[in-house]
């Protein structure tokens, strides 16, 4: 190539002769893409030369100088695009897995610094395969567990495919290597459960028909395991379902999309667009929707894919959404798979909801917010907001400031106060008390829910 002219990086050691890295100037990082690329390629390949021939701090090899370059520039772009090696993807991939192979054993870590074998997990491959309860774990495929925490040894004894790992074990002083083939492990992603286990409910009302399921996250068979628990509720006579999305910080973008077209009726889910402006949808082609009354609930952990479904759901008017504004990502990311050195997870896509709302830095609104209780104060009057939250917390009608009065009355009337209609300090301390006790002990956003799926006229049922 021809260059114009070069500018020279100049580095100085005390005790040692200046040493020049030269890279071009006019024409650096100012020409095409590509240009620019192998431009770079040039001065990243004199840098590490440099290092690898003068630096005196350790030993570094070249392929810690190239993992650090590329795990910098994945930094550099935004909070979610990220550089794994192939130990920490696998790492990721079971975390969101649907499904991980493990070696089926409990374990716990003694003062020798090895864990030792304490349990056998249902269909333990370790348990087949010989390993025997108080068996010390040296090494697992060559590496050492000695003084390895228990999220490590963890990740030594499960993978996100099938693998035989190689355990060296000590058995009564006596040691051995066995062979241990690794066994499916399904996570459970989707629990059902009675909603009367999570909340006191209005026994005045009928109960029988109200579903309650949690998504934990969104993995590789979550929206099988929805559809099935779905089947189940509906055999069971339920019409109405509450999901639970709170915590779920997301998974797979395809999966997302399967549960929405659980729930979400005929027509556009979302709809994606990446740099060069290309606009994909995801439809959804259901026409009967599976429950009478949806009601999700979100909060500020509620992320990424799960914000997908929430949104849809809200957008469609396929159910409504009670909690606190999501956590505002709506942005995918693709992984390129760079042989052996890893992985670069980066953000390529945009993604918008049914009626082209962002989602990416503002989130999803809930159509019902429950946001935190404040403690009354002497300076709230009968129409402060902090005092009807906390009378209606509690059961009382605050409709109107006249009947914010009589529900003073009445709740200083049931804790032995002089009843005087007012907030004086004795009434105020009394509240402030209940309302401590109360946020504690009750699942606000789980009791609005279930308020509006049973009905306006089960309004005072919030402090049942």
């Amino acid at each position: 190539m021809a260059l114009k002219k070069a500018v020279c990086l100049v580095l100085t050691a005390v005790l040692a002769a200046s040493a020049h890295i030269c890279v071009p100037a006019e024409e650096l990082f100012d020409a095409s893409d590509k240009e620019n690329a192998e431009l770079a390629k040039e001065y990243l390949s004199e840098v590490i030369d440099y290092i690898n021939e003068n630096y005196i701090g350790g030993e570094v090899s070249t392929r810690e100088l190239v993992e650090a370059a590329i795990n910098g520039m994945a930094h550099s772009l935004d909070d979610y695009s990220e550089y794994y090696t192939n130990e920490q993807y696998d790492e990721i991939m079971k975390s969101i897995a649907g499904t991980v192979y493990s070696a089926g054993i409990d374990f716990e870590i003694r003062d020798d610094g090895y864990p030792h074998v304490t349990a056998f997990r249902a269909n333990s491959a370790a348990g087949e395969a010989g390993i025997r309860i108080g068996d010390s774990i040296l090494s697992v495929n060559g590496a050492s567990t000695y003084g390895k925490g228990v999220k490590d040894i963890d990740n030594m004894l499960a993978r996100s495919s099938y693998e035989v790992l190689d355990m060296r074990i000590s058995h009564r002083g006596s040691e051995s290597t066995i062979s241990v083939s690794l066994r499916p492990v399904k996570i459970q992603t989707v629990e059902v459960s009675d909603i009367g286990s999570h909340i006191k409910l209005n026994e005045k009302y009928n109960n029988s028909d109200i579903g309650y399921i949690k998504i934990t996250q969104i993995a590789d068979n979550t929206d099988t395991d929805l559809k099935q628990a779905i089947s189940v509720l509906k055999k069971d006579g339920k019409t109405k379902l509450i999901l639970d999305l709170r915590g779920n910080t997301g998974g797979y973008v395809e999966q997302a999309i399967g549960i929405c077209r659980l729930f979400v009726p005929a027509g556009r889910i979302i709809y994606t667009s990446d740099k060069a402006g290309n606009v994909t949808e995801y439809n959804s082609y259901l026409t009967n929707p599976p429950f009478e009354k949806l009601v999700v609930l979100v909060d500020n952990m509620t992320a990424s894919a799960s914000e997908i479904i929430a949104s849809s759901i809200q957008d469609s008017n396929a159910g409504i959404v009670v909690g606190q504004r999501t956590y505002g990502k709506g942005v995918m990311q693709s992984v390129a798979d760079l042989s052996e050195m890893g992985y670069l997870k980066m953000t390529t896509f945009e993604y918008f909801t049914r009626s082209g709302k962002k989602v990416n830095g503002v989130g999803v609104i809930p159509d019902i917010e429950v946001g935190d209780v404040l403690f009354v104060s002497e300076e709230d009057g009968y129409g402060s907001s902090r005092l009807r939250t906390a009378l209606e917390l509690m059961g009382y009608n605050t409709l109107t400031e006249n009947k914010v009065k009589r529900s003073i009355g009445s709740f200083q009337r049931k804790e032995g106060l002089p009843v005087t209609y007012k907030l004086d300090t004795a009434t105020i301390s009394a509240l402030n008390a209940k309302i401590y006790s109360l946020t504690n002990d009750t699942d606000r956003t789980l009791m609005e829910a279930y308020v509006n799926i049973v009905g306006d006229n089960a309004a005072n049922s919030r402090g049942y």
